[in-house]
């Protein structure tokens, strides 16, 4: 065939292995023929576009990500985080659907890394009113730890930052619209976040929580005329868990107010350094309030006999944690915990214990007029957390032994307990766990007459 038929030719056959196929090569403008006018460029080209082309298919036996069925994809889909979700979303229209199931949304964590208030905002679009649980991290943390590299002495998260204020993560807009998208929400842990108490206040939360964590966080502009908690009772009738941990900002008047959520099973005040000598608050909240209150963790916070005894009015308590603060001082008349504690609750009487005579026991209930009947303070005890109070002694166990008949778990590690006296607690009860560290016992102190 000449030139001038081929251009004139306007279809042409290309024969391959699979047989004759017709296709349209052009060149210059002008279809070609295989055998004459192709280029082994040009020809080379097609070849490679062939091939490529062809892997893109997938090929029978061939399975890829998108081959399984949207049920496939959703137990896949439930082994990542909600952050990585979202991103996957945004893959194409079907993994958008997908991840946009209801079961994907009902616990939701986004504490895998900070967020901000606008990171937030941004995924409300995702939560769906199936949504029960929703956990928080904010940016504090991360501050905390860049002012820790340029000071010798850091703060703990929960220590409030005048200056961190452009960090702030939860806002009253962000929990309008959680209220609304979320209506079966129970749970909300907030954690490391930077709080305005007057933008933020807990009238703005969502009525159907029953869960709230503000553990590690700060709250700033505190009222003064009341407390931040004051009507907590009323915005949140369903609260039964409290989780202040670590908020320096936590002040002991506080628990008046708490104390009024007549469901509030659990209190968690761990670290909190402001609640030393809370007598009257504590005696007051826990004879007014805490009516069904069941588990009480203070440890590492700084009170003593006097405050805490003062929790043996609580009827319902079954589980109380206490730790003696890092560098706890034993001599400090707020921050030990002795023998006093302990007999205070499971006791029918309250028991004056002089530290100076440590045989001397003083019944305060006879001598007052005050009758009990039968009923035992602290009857309901089940778990018992003493550590590092060398002032607890074998005593404390002779009377958990005898006056504590719910007890089913006793941890006195670093406590002045003797190892007669452990092995006596076993003996008389064999089915309570012990969690102990026997320590050896003090020598007293000889002085040479040589040197005197």
């Amino acid at each position: 065939m000449s030139d001038s038929e081929c251009s004139k030719s306007k279809r042409i056959k290309l024969d391959d292995s699979s047989g004759a196929e017709e296709s349209n090569v052009v060149c210059n403008g002008n279809f070609l023929s295989s055998n004459h006018c192709i280029e082994p460029v040009t020809k080379k080209i097609c070849e490679t576009k062939a091939v490529n082309e062809e892997k893109d298919q997938p090929t029978s036996g061939e399975v890829n990500f998108m081959s399984f069925s949207d049920d496939v994809l959703l137990l896949i889909l439930k082994n990542l985080k909600p952050i990585d979700l979202i991103s996957v979303s945004r893959c194409c229209k079907r993994l958008q659907r997908v991840c946009k199931d209801f079961t994907l949304w009902e616990k939701v964590d986004f504490s895998t890394h900070g967020v901000s208030a606008a990171d937030l905002l941004s995924y409300l679009q995702f939560l769906l009113p199936s949504t029960k649980s929703i956990q928080i991290k904010g940016l504090l943390h991360n501050e905390s730890q860049k002012t820790a590299e340029n000071t010798t002495v850091s703060n703990s998260a929960g220590d409030c930052d005048e200056n961190l204020t452009d960090i702030s993560t939860l806002s009253s807009e962000f929990l309008a619209s959680l209220a609304l998208r979320c209506p079966k929400l129970e749970e909300l842990s907030v954690e490391y976040c930077y709080i305005d108490a007057k933008k933020v206040r807990f009238e703005h939360f969502p009525q159907s929580l029953s869960s709230v964590s503000l553990r590690n966080s700060c709250v700033i502009n505190l009222p003064s005329t009341c407390s931040y908690f004051s009507k907590i009772d009323e915005y949140l009738p369903n609260l039964t868990v409290l989780d202040l941990s670590y908020c320096s900002w936590f002040v002991p008047h506080s628990l008046l107010a708490i104390s009024k959520c007549h469901s509030l099973r659990e209190l968690r005040l761990q670290g909190c350094k402001e609640m030393g000598d809370c007598v009257p608050y504590a005696s007051l909240a826990s004879s007014f309030g805490f009516g069904a209150l069941q588990k009480l963790d203070l440890r590492l916070t700084p009170m003593g006999d006097s405050e805490v005894s003062c929790f043996n009015k609580t009827r319902s308590l079954t589980h109380l944690y206490l730790e003696a603060p890092v560098n706890n001082d034993p001599s400090g008349p707020f921050c030990d915990i002795s023998d006093r504690t302990v007999t205070a609750f499971g006791s029918r009487e309250r028991v004056l214990i002089d530290p100076l005579h440590p045989g001397f026991r003083a019944s305060l209930l006879p001598i007052m007029g005050f009758q009990y009947g039968n009923d035992l303070y602290g009857n309901r005890i089940q778990v018992l957390v003493l550590r590092n109070y060398r002032s607890v002694t074998d005593l404390s166990l002779k009377h958990a032994a005898k006056c504590m008949p719910s007890l089913e778990y006793l941890d006195i590690t670093g406590c002045g307990c003797t190892p007669m006296g452990i092995k006596q607690f076993k003996s008389d009860r064999p089915n309570v766990t012990l969690v102990h560290s026997e320590i050896e016992q003090v020598q007293p102190l000889t002085v040479n007459s040589s040197n005197s």
